[in-house]
C-alpha cells in the first residue's frame, strides 16, 4: 500500500466511525490532506526522506514559531521541509 492509499484508508476509516466516538470525521468536512492545505505531490515527497527533514514538529511556519514563542525556543528544525509541505 503507498502512503496516498494508506491515507485514503485512514480518511475513510474516520468517516465511517460513529459521529459520537472517538476519531470520527464528520461526511462535510474535506479530505485530509485538503483540510491541512496540503499538495499530494508536497506530501509523498516530504515523507519519503522524513527522517532527514524534521526533528520536532511538523506544520505550517506560523504555527511552528508560535510552539518555539511558548517554549521559549529560538528556531526549530524542519522549517525548509515545513515551507516545502506547506507551499500553499
Amino acid at each position: 500500500m503507498d502512503l496516498h492509499d494508506y491515507l485514503e484508508l485512514v480518511d475513510w476509516t474516520g468517516r465511517a466511525i460513529a459521529s459520537n466516538k472517538k476519531g470520527s470525521i464528520p461526511e462535510h468536512l474535506p479530505k485530509i490532506l485538503d483540510r491541512l492545505g496540503i499538495e499530494k505531490e508536497n506530501w509523498l515527497n516530504v515523507m519519503t526522506t522524513y527522517s532527514t527533514g524534521f526533528r520536532r514538529v511538523v506544520g505550517p511556519l506560523n504555527r511552528i514559531q508560535s510552539l518555539c514563542n511558548r517554549l521559549q525556543q529560538k528556531w526549530m528544525c524542519g522549517n525548509i521541509t515545513n515551507r516545502i509541505l506547506y507551499s500553499t
